[in-house]
């Protein structure tokens, strides 16, 4: 009796050219799920002043998320304000060659809450408007020039020394300044006052290289005060010689 043949089973391999096909549409997968996650996740943006320009611009770049590996070149957009370019052009910021540093003002990671640093609070006076939209410390500006020669090179010298926080004092003594020659001292005098207190602020902690920078500031604008010279005096005997001290 003759018998039937059983079929044989049918092989269990892949064939090579689809697990090349799987292999690649894993890798497509892969790419566009981390893309995906990094244009939503991964974008940081915000914003930096320079204090010795005063210029500002936007900066934005792309990086992974978790590993903060950069994956993009960073893109940066002037946005410096009308304000800011009068203040230039006008030559009301005192000139700064040797160096430009930029402070971050603003930063933001995906879609996390913006971060916001000291330098907003200069940004936040330069920025204010009238009803009308035009920024209002440029028609102060404008309208007050003599003022305006005393009251910039002090916030200059201010934020460049990052004393951005103490500015509301002195914004407060221009609202109200008239007479250019009293302005001019009571600008002096909060200065003055400011490096006197965190002077002694940084030598309570302890940091006496920075207590050194502020009374010498202060030193500076009141250089017949004896007070002043003989804390000057004993700081630089304490402070090693070998570092400058800190700004």
């Amino acid at each position: 009796m003759t018998s039937t043949p059983r079929p044989t089973a049918a092989s269990g391999r892949i064939p090579l050219w689809i697990k090349i096909l799987m292999g690649v549409l894993i890798v497509i997968v892969i790419f566009v799920i981390l893309a995906g996650v990094t244009l939503i996740f991964g974008r940081v943006e915000g914003t930096e002043f320079s204090p010795q320009t005063f210029n500002r611009r936007k900066y934005v770049f792309w990086q992974l998320p978790v590993v903060r590996l950069k994956v993009y070149s960073i893109q940066r957009e002037d946005k410096t304000s009308p304000l800011e370019r009068h203040l230039i052009a006008q030559k009301l910021i005192p000139t700064v060659t040797a160096i430009t540093d930029w402070d971050l003002v603003t930063v933001q990671t995906g879609t996390s809450a913006a971060q916001v640093n000291d330098p907003q609070v200069l940004m936040d006076y330069l920025d204010m408007s009238d009803f009308g939209g035009y920024q209002v410390w440029l028609r102060w500006t404008e309208d007050h020039a003599e003022l305006a020669k005393i009251f910039w090179p002090v916030i200059a010298r201010l934020v460049r020394g990052n004393l951005y926080v103490h500015l509301p004092e002195f914004f407060r003594l221009a609202r109200v300044a008239k007479d250019a020659e009293q302005f001019g001292a009571d600008l002096t005098a909060a200065e003055l006052r400011l490096h006197r207190e965190l002077g002694a602020r940084w030598e309570r902690q302890g940091d006496l290289e920075l207590a050194l920078a502020h009374f010498k500031a202060a030193l500076s604008l009141a250089p017949q005060d004896e007070e002043l010279q003989q804390k000057c005096g004993m700081l630089e005997s304490l402070v090693p010689t070998s570092k400058p001290a800190k700004k």
